[in-house]
C-alpha cells in the first residue's frame, strides 16, 4: 500500500506559490473579459431595435445632405 507524503518545507511554499499565481491569473483574466464587456457595451450601447434611438447610428455619424447651389 503506497502512502500519501505530507508535504513540508520548500515544496509547500512552492505549493503555495504555485496556487498563488493561478488564482492570480484568473483574477487578471476576469478582470481582463470584464473590463472588454464594459468597453464593448459603451461602445455599442444598446442594439434593440424596439427601442427608438438605438439600432441605428447616430445622426452625428450619418453624411450630411449635400446644400443646394442656388
Amino acid at each position: 500500500m503506497t502512502t500519501m507524503r505530507i508535504p513540508t518545507g520548500a515544496s509547500l511554499r512552492l505549493l503555495d506559490a504555485v496556487r498563488d499565481g493561478l488564482l492570480a491569473l484568473v483574477v487578471v483574466l476576469a478582470m481582463a473579459f470584464l473590463a472588454g464587456v464594459v468597453i464593448a457595451v459603451s461602445t455599442l450601447g444598446p442594439l434593440d431595435p424596439s427601442v427608438p434611438g438605438t439600432g441605428t447610428p447616430r445622426p452625428s455619424a450619418q453624411a450630411a445632405p449635400p446644400a443646394p447651389h442656388e
